[in-house]
């Protein structure tokens, strides 16, 4: 196992090992901070990364489906709609919450 560090994110850092989250990245120009990798965008702003994700996805926190629509949250491992609001397929294919 590696060793982590207890750094959360936007915790400043010297290398990656300091940073104690997976997905954590030690970056920066001047003063580097932990950081979620490029390609895992969505953060609790705290000690979580992860990708993106639209209704009906797998997610683990909310912010993963939040960054994608307001109106949705991350229950029991997928992206719903919030409160009493269903999904709806719109005319371009995606999918909203109403």
């Amino acid at each position: 196992t590696v060793q982590r560090g207890d750094k959360k994110i936007g915790d400043k850092c010297n290398v990656t090992s300091d940073c104690g989250f997976d997905g954590a990245i030690c970056a920066g120009d001047k003063k580097s901070t932990c950081q979620c990798l490029p390609e895992l965008p969505a953060s609790n702003h705290i000690d979580k990364c992860g990708k993106l994700a639209a209704i009906n996805d797998s997610c683990f926190f909310n912010e993963q489906c939040e960054m994608t629509n307001l109106q949705t949250e991350c229950r029991e491992g997928h992206c719903v709609c919030r409160f009493e609001m269903t999904p709806f397929t719109k005319n371009d294919g995606s999918i909203a919450c109403a």
